[in-house]
């Protein structure tokens, strides 16, 4: 869980300096890790994916 911390701290951090670059790029990296993570996560938690 800390990597998604970390993610969204830099985020934040791009967004207080004003950097879009900086925010798109991180939120992008985000985005991506998310993504990747959403098989792994969805087959070890199914109760959370259940509506």
């Amino acid at each position: 869980m800390l990597p998604l911390i970390d993610q969204h701290q830099a985020f934040m951090a791009a967004i207080d300096a004003c950097d879009e670059d900086a925010a798109a790029e991180a939120m992008r990296r985000h985005l991506t890790e998310i993504l990747g993570a959403l098989p792994r996560v969805e087959a070890e938690h199914p109760e959370l994916f259940s509506g």
